[in-house]
């Protein structure tokens, strides 16, 4: 069965590019999964062509990873695993065996520790550090000179692949606000790795953050409403 949203959705992120002045294919749609126990959903959407699940708890993801691991075997019917929330240290190793990408890259220490436990499973993974673009105290990530200062500490991870960059807006984020915080993050991407990743916008933004320059959309709430 197909998940009757999954077009409707798909045809707003067309709809935002290209009224922006961008391509459709330069938008990729993260479906979050997290609301889930089971599989069934994500069944549901892989049938419908979606290729890119998020789930940010440790406990509801590795069931779901290890239900699903024979779609993972061959290149056809591969799709990718994305980690999207808050990650403790004692967690990484599972968590580095099973996500392909990790947008919550939120501080140099766990960094580091991906980094470590990278080399020693022997994995490359792409992470996306994480800003808190809107200066809220109780959001997770480096503030913009937090991330200056750990750069270069970054780019010499042999393990970590620095793909992009993830935010959110505040609570209080109204239009005008989202705009300005999601250009933001865009202007940091641009200034470090030009043509990177920017993981920005989920079900109540994303046309904002899509006409900022997001590559990447993390909707969950619209694709099960």
């Amino acid at each position: 069965m197909q998940n009757p949203n999954y077009s409707k959705i798909l045809d707003q992120i067309s709809s935002a590019a290209l009224a922006s002045g961008r391509k459709p294919k330069d938008v990729k749609l993260i479906a979050v999964t997290k609301y889930f126990s089971g599989t069934r959903e994500l069944e549901d959407l892989y049938e419908s062509g979606c290729r890119d699940f998020a789930e940010n708890r440790l406990p509801v993801f590795q069931p779901k990873f290890e239900a699903l691991k024979d779609l993972q075997q061959t290149p056809a019917t591969a799709f990718r695993w994305h980690f999207i929330g808050p990650l403790q240290k004692n967690k990484a190793r599972k968590i580095l065996q099973m996500a392909d990408v990790i947008h919550s890259g939120e501080s140099l220490a766990l960094l580091q520790a991906l980094d470590r436990i990278s080399a020693e499973l022997n994995l490359r993974r792409r992470v996306l550090i994480e800003i808190n673009i809107g200066g809220e105290e109780n959001k997770h990530g480096f503030s913009r000179d937090e991330f200056l200062a750990a750069y270069p500490t970054i780019q010499a991870f042999t393990h970590l692949e620095l793909a992009g960059f993830m935010g959110m807006t505040s609570l209080d984020a109204d239009e005008a606000a989202a705009h300005r915080q999601f250009a933001f993050l865009r202007e940091i991407r641009d200034e470090f790795l030009p043509g990177g990743e920017l993981s920005m916008g989920m079900s109540h933004d994303f046309p904002i953050a899509i006409a900022e320059g997001a590559t990447m959309v993390r909707i969950g709430t619209a694709l099960f409403e």
